[in-house]
């Protein structure tokens, strides 16, 4: 017999997938900038250069300004600018300032409107200031030291990226980082293989303005680079089919704040691109054990699971109380944003499920499968969402024999 399983499909345009059974069609929610994963398997979108003229000044660069999409400048510095031919035109850049606050403002606006932060981040101290600023500023301009680290290497520059881009992801707030070096450029570009929204440089020549270039440029032709900064994910019906794996794993159940029905879960699984709707423990009646229509078993610490944007997903290990998550109604097609109260971690045996989506848009024909799998706690309520509603206990389902599917559940 045939059973359809429900599966969340990271594209990188929107998908739009229907069958004999149901339809679902999806746009998930545009933000102002790449609202992408901190694990996500998507680039981001056009990335800005920015020239910081605070060393040097504007008359430095010798009628280069135009080149870059803004330039940083101390209060000081801005009324020589603006007064300046590069800073008119129709290429005129616009106009960053940087002040002893750690402001950033914008210099052609009456008052300086705010737009975001400086923040060095050379040291620990100095990343958790800016991460404090998530969601509060427009922009994050993320400065890294020029001094070598407590291991005497260089500066840190990576890792307090990747932090910063994965916290700023599915928020208001833009990454914009200084960059010295030509080997940084394409690390802070596709950082999280999503990168950062702006390059700010000192120089617009020389080895790392053109590295920033060329990244600029690879970013812009990237596909879905001119889409509107949007995360676009499917939901799709496909296949799930139980292995002979079976370990122990720390299993989290996440207990939510509100209640959730027996048709109503969660999209969890091992890898981004593919993850499936483990459904609430609300469906239980079985007298063995009382039904907990807040909780869902999702699974070990290690695997994704989509959030409350639903374009960004999160380890099991790192949600806390608070965090927002997407829960998904596989009887209606609708969601819904529901909060997490508590994350509960428990040592349990746990199966492997292979996870399996169409191999083409059923409308287009164009290529969309991806494999995965996910890890789930072997428990009778424990139940993946199928079309119109209905579960599948994981304990229900066969298991492959010499490596090949027997008795799968299949689309």
């Amino acid at each position: 017999c045939k059973k359809m399983f429900l599966l969340s499909i990271w594209m990188l345009t929107m998908l739009q997938f229907s069958s004999d059974a149901f339809q679902l069609r999806t746009t998930e929610a545009a933000f102002r900038r790449p609202s992408l994963a901190r694990h996500t398997s998507t680039l981001g979108a056009a990335m800005e250069l920015w020239l910081d003229l605070r060393p040097t000044g504007p008359a430095a660069q010798d009628g280069n300004v135009g080149a870059a999409d803004a330039v940083v400048l101390r209060p000081e510095q801005l009324d020589d600018f603006l007064s300046s031919p590069e800073a008119s035109g129709g290429t005129a850049p616009r106009v960053l300032v940087a002040g002893d606050d750690g402001t950033l403002r914008d210099g052609r606006a009456l008052g300086g409107r705010p737009l975001g932060a400086c923040a060095d981040v050379s040291a620990p101290s100095g990343q958790d200031a800016a991460l404090s600023l998530v969601g509060s500023a427009g922009w994050i301009l993320a400065s890294f030291g020029t001094d070598g680290g407590a291991d005497g290497g260089v500066p840190w520059t990576m890792i307090p990226a990747e932090n910063l881009i994965g916290a700023c992801s599915g928020t208001s707030t833009s990454v914009a980082a200084s960059v010295e070096r030509a080997e940084d450029v394409q690390g802070l570009a596709h950082a999280l293989q999503l990168g950062v929204a702006a390059l700010c440089l000192r120089v617009p020549s020389g080895p790392t303005w053109d590295a920033a270039v060329s990244a600029r440029d690879e970013r812009s032709s990237a596909p879905g680079a001119n889409l509107p900064s949007e995360r676009r994910a499917g939901i799709v019906p496909g296949s799930c089919t139980r292995t002979r794996t079976t370990v122990v794993a720390d299993r989290v159940c996440l207990d939510f704040v509100r209640t959730l029905s027996p048709s109503e879960g969660v999209f969890v699984g091992s890898s981004a691109k593919v993850l499936v709707l483990v459904l609430s423990e609300a469906a239980s009646g079985s007298g063995y054990v009382p039904s907990r229509p807040f909780r869902v078993n999702a699974g070990p610490v290690h695997s994704y699971v989509l959030m409350g944007d639903g374009a960004t997903v999160r380890y099991l290990a790192e949600v806390v109380p608070g965090d927002e998550i997407y829960v998904y109604d596989s009887g209606t097609g609708q969601g819904r944003v529901v909060a997490v109260g508590r994350a509960k971690v428990e040592p349990r045996p746990c199966c492997m499920v292979h996870l399996e989506s169409p191999s083409e848009d059923r409308e287009t024909g164009s290529k969309v499968g991806a494999e995965g799998q996910v890890f789930l706690q072997l428990a009778e309520t424990v139940r993946i969402g199928r079309v119109g509603g209905e579960g599948y206990r994981v304990t229900d389902m066969e298991v492959l024999q010499d490596d090949k599917m027997t008795g799968t559940v299949s689309d």
